[in-house]
């Protein structure tokens, strides 16, 4: 992290934004799913249908993951508002270890969701858009 966040409230913000992100993404590979459901039926061709299943498979990957990453920011957010409820805003080591770790997971899926979206985009080249 570029700065370190002071209190619970500049943690929980953050994780609003990875929440939206998150969000966003899913809504993104729904969208992929539904134009693949779309061209399987205009192309029998065995590479076709290979790369197909290979995209179709990346996305419930991709899913699965982000559920994994919401329900991280969730039990984290979890432990911010028992803290506020204890009148504590102070945040600790742990605390600010945990949010860099799920950070950097965040960080690392945005890579690979990156490439998902590059390969949906070459594939409807490959196979549909030409």
């Amino acid at each position: 992290m570029d700065t370190q966040l002071m209190n619970s409230s500049e943690l929980h913000s953050e994780h609003v934004q990875w929440n939206k992100t998150l969000k966003s993404w899913r809504n993104e590979i729904n969208s992929f799913q539904d134009k693949l459901g779309e061209v399987v039926s205009t192309n029998t061709d065995k590479d076709f249908l290979i790369e197909l299943a290979e995209l179709e498979n990346n996305c419930i990957i991709h899913k699965e993951k982000i559920n994994r990453l919401q329900d991280s920011l969730k039990t984290h957010d979890l432990s911010f508002i028992r803290q506020t409820e204890g009148h504590n805003d102070a945040i600790t080591t742990m605390d600010v270890e945990s949010h860099n770790e799920i950070k950097e997971r965040i960080e690392t899926e945005l890579s690979l969701y990156d490439e998902l979206k590059k390969d949906f985009n070459s594939f409807l080249n490959k196979y549909v858009n030409s």
